[in-house]
């Protein structure tokens, strides 16, 4: 693990490195101020033009006035939410900067899903954690996908996408001497990217995870059975695990997981990464399968309203 932490941080990732403990040292500080991050953002004219496109994004500027100044989006968006989009945005600049692979833009693509399903969960009770559950879901395979950034797909290596999750783990252990997990987890720690995406990565039993871990693996959940269906039998598991957790009727919730593909393509756009968002299902992705669930009446627009 720490050959491959060292290997991609310093290697295929060093952009990242220096601006994100910088902003990592900032927002753990009771003494830091706004003027001090802000400073931290304007040194990258590239990272500057970026953060305030997202911050200007439909997602974040709730008042819709023009947000024009870096000082101006970090008063209105907090240190932390400035520091999880500054985080976001120089991660995925890292890794769509060397021409990325087929492969690398599907993982990167479930990530912004994940992310953007994962904060409009954790925002229907508790507000103040919303960033941080969407940077910990983003780059919750951070690993692999710092892994085929830099590396290219060979024959040798082609197990490493198989299908079947235990094969493809089993393969990585031999292959790698380690699995993509723990390299997530090694460059989490190596760049401290937060308690919250660290425990999502180690998450431990049911019984122990905070609200927030068990937002952003039903969160992944979601992302990996997206391709197959909204109504195939793992989404609908997924629906009723979280009409449970919130306590609101499976047609509410399933209508939040429509909403939250629909807005994560808008969101990677945002963000600089257009190539993403084909491969972001829609709220119409494969709503002509057999009918599991009774979605017509949440989809059916009602011209009184």
């Amino acid at each position: 693990v720490e050959a491959w932490v060292k290997k991609l941080a310093l290697q295929s990732m060093p952009v990242a490195s220096e601006v994100v403990a910088e902003l990592n040292k900032l927002t753990g500080s009771d003494d830091a101020t706004l003027h001090q991050m802000g400073e931290v953002i304007l040194r990258d004219p590239h990272l500057t033009s970026h953060v305030l496109r997202v911050a200007n994004s439909v997602v974040h500027n709730h008042g819709r006035a023009p947000i024009n100044t870096v000082s101006r989006a970090i008063s209105l968006l907090g240190v932390k939410g400035m520091r999880a989009i500054s985080i976001s945005v120089l991660f995925i600049d890292s890794l769509l900067a060397k021409g990325p692979k087929s492969h690398l833009l599907q993982l990167m693509a479930k990530g912004f899903h994940a992310a953007n399903q994962a904060k409009n969960l954790v925002m229907r009770f508790d507000e103040q954690a919303g960033e941080e559950v969407f940077v910990a879901a983003l780059l919750h395979h951070l690993g692999e996908m710092a892994f085929w950034s830099c590396e290219k797909l060979t024959q040798e290596r082609q197990q490493l996408l198989d299908s079947n999750v235990s094969k493809r783990d089993s393969f990585a252990l031999a292959y790698l001497g380690t699995g993509f997990k723990e390299i997530s987890l090694g460059l989490a720690k190596h760049w401290k990217l937060g308690s919250t995406l660290i425990e999502s990565l180690e998450p431990g039993t049911s019984e122990t995870q905070s609200r927030k871990v068990q937002v952003i693996l039903l969160a992944e959940r979601i992302s990996q059975a997206a391709p197959l269906g909204w109504e195939c039998p793992q989404m609908q598991a997924i629906v009723s695990e979280i009409a449970e957790l919130t306590q609101v009727d499976p047609s509410v919730a399933l209508t939040w997981i429509l909403d939250g593909a629909e807005q994560a393509a808008e969101i990677a756009l945002k963000y600089g990464a257009h190539e993403l968002c084909a491969l972001i299902p829609s709220r119409e992705h494969q709503l002509e399968a057999p009918r599991a669930m009774s979605v017509g009446r949440v989809l059916q627009a009602d011209p009184q309203v």
